[in-house]
Order: structure tokens, then sequence, then C-alpha cells
């Protein structure tokens, strides 16, 4: 699956919640850097400044007793955009 993200976060840039999910992986394959959160406040910048995965790199979440059932909020910088591949195991 993957997810278009644009640098004003709204629900369309976020990997959707699901409930009882054990592992997402997530790529950045666009050529931007993208920010991440659970919070609903993330940004690209300032005290709200998500995570960030650069362009090409991937992050794991996993784990028996992690439970991702929330959506984890993406954002780009001003003027930038990005896509992010990912899959999930529940």
């Amino acid at each position: 699956m993957k997810v278009t993200v644009t640098d004003v976060h709204n629900t369309a840039n976020d990997i959707p919640a699901r409930n009882g999910r054990k592992q997402l992986l997530m790529r950045n394959t666009g050529a931007n850097p993208v920010y991440y959160g659970w919070e609903s406040s993330v940004a690209a910048s300032g005290n709200n400044q998500g995570i960030p995965l650069n362009a090409g790199e991937f992050i794991a979440f996993a784990g028996k007793d992690l439970d991702l059932n929330s959506s984890l909020k993406l954002v780009c910088a001003a003027g930038q955009s990005t896509t992010v591949n990912f899959t999930e195991k529940a």
C-alpha cells in the first residue's frame, strides 16, 4: 500500500488505524523527507516536529506486546511531498 504525503497534515496523509496491528513496515520511496508521529499536531518543524524519515529510508515497528492500532500521522515540509509505502500484519 502507499500514501502520497503533502505539506498539509490531513487524514489522507495518515497510515490508517488498524485494530490489533502488531507489525508495521514503512519506507519513504519518494524524494523528500517525511515526518511522522502519533500526535495529531505532528509538523515538519518547530516544537511539534515529528521524527524524520529521509528519502529511501525505512522503519519497522514490531513486537509481541506492541499494539499499533492508531493512525500514524505523516507530513512533509512546506512545498514538498513524498510517497510512503507500507505493509502491516495483525
